[in-house]
Formats: C-alpha cells, sequence, structure tokens
C-alpha cells in the first residue's frame, strides 16, 4: 500500500517537474524567438537605409551627368573635392554589425 502511494506520488513529482522544465523551456525559445526577429528586423533596417543611400548616390551621379552634358568640364579644385581614404569605408561599416574596418 505505501509502495503504490509512493509510486503515485513519485509519478506525479516527475509529471509536475517535467511540465514546469517544458515550461521553461518553451518560455526561453519565445525569449529567444523574439530576440532573433527583432535582430533580423533591425539588419533588415539596415538594409533599407544602405539601399536608399545607394540608390540616392546613384540618382544624384546621373543628374551631375545629365548636368554636365554638352559643357566643358572646369578643372576640380582637389581642396574641396578631396577623399579622405578611410572615410568613405567607415560609413560603411557603420551599416555592418561585427566588422571592423581595421581587418
Amino acid at each position: 500500500m505505501l509502495c503504490c502511494y509512493l509510486r503515485s506520488f513519485c509519478s506525479e513529482a516527475f509529471t509536475m517537474a517535467t511540465e514546469a522544465l517544458l515550461r521553461e523551456f518553451r518560455a526561453d525559445m519565445v525569449r529567444s524567438f523574439e530576440a532573433v526577429t527583432v535582430r533580423i528586423d533591425s539588419m533588415e533596417q539596415q538594409l533599407r537605409d544602405l539601399t536608399g543611400l545607394i540608390r540616392s548616390l546613384r540618382s544624384s551621379a546621373s543628374k551631375k551627368r545629365r548636368k554636365t552634358r554638352g559643357k566643358t568640364r572646369q578643372p576640380e579644385d582637389n581642396s574641396i573635392n578631396a577623399i579622405v581614404p578611410g572615410e568613405v569605408l567607415e560609413h560603411i561599416f557603420a551599416y555592418l554589425p561585427g566588422v571592423s574596418p581595421n581587418v
């Protein structure tokens, strides 16, 4: 009789422990999934921003080409239009998480 009671008690305790473990595991999985979803959304937004930047650069370049067609080019003032070597890369790396320009 005592043996049956202990067996029943152990079975219920095991079931309750298993259910608690599964609830905790599920909650962890939901939190992980939400974190991954937030990260993906962030990366999608960065990609949209970068795509918009590329489009604006392309459109401004094509506008400049249209404006200069048929005109004689003025000599460029290199002090104004000088490109700082690392500046462009730093701007690009700002959109790439986990990537360093010092690679």
